[in-house]
Order: C-alpha cells, then sequence, then structure tokens
C-alpha cells in the first residue's frame, strides 16, 4: 500500500509545506520529462512518493532527534 499526504501525521499548515516542496518536485519532473500532456497525477504520485520516502518516513523512524552541527 502507498502512503499518501492524508495518512500523513501533520498539521494543516505542514501540509501546506508539504504540498508545496510536493508541488515544485512534481513540476520539476514535468518539465525534465519534456512537459508530457496528461501527466500530471502520476508525476505528482511520483514526488509524493519520493518526499515521503526520502523527508517524512526517515524523519519519523529516528530513535533520537536531529542534532544539529
Amino acid at each position: 500500500m502507498h502512503t499518501s499526504l492524508e495518512m500523513l501525521d501533520c498539521t494543516a499548515d505542514e501540509l501546506n509545506v508539504i504540498r508545496d516542496a510536493i508541488r515544485k518536485l512534481a513540476y520539476s519532473r514535468w518539465l525534465d520529462a519534456g512537459c508530457p500532456e496528461h501527466a500530471d497525477v502520476n508525476l505528482w504520485l511520483e514526488a509524493e512518493r519520493e518526499w515521503i520516502g526520502r523527508y517524512y518516513v526517515p524523519h519519523r523512524l529516528d530513535s533520537d532527534p536531529p542534532r544539529h552541527a
């Protein structure tokens, strides 16, 4: 099963920030793909999965809080 934004434990404000980051990632992918027609949903879902896998899941799985250098 694919984790979607609606399944994340985030506030409404956090979701707005996340959606904006995903929007930018999906747009970048769309440009890189040559601006194909009718690819918006697939590119959004790819960007959503990438964002969740890269930023949300690792953060939630860390047993120690992030440390600043």
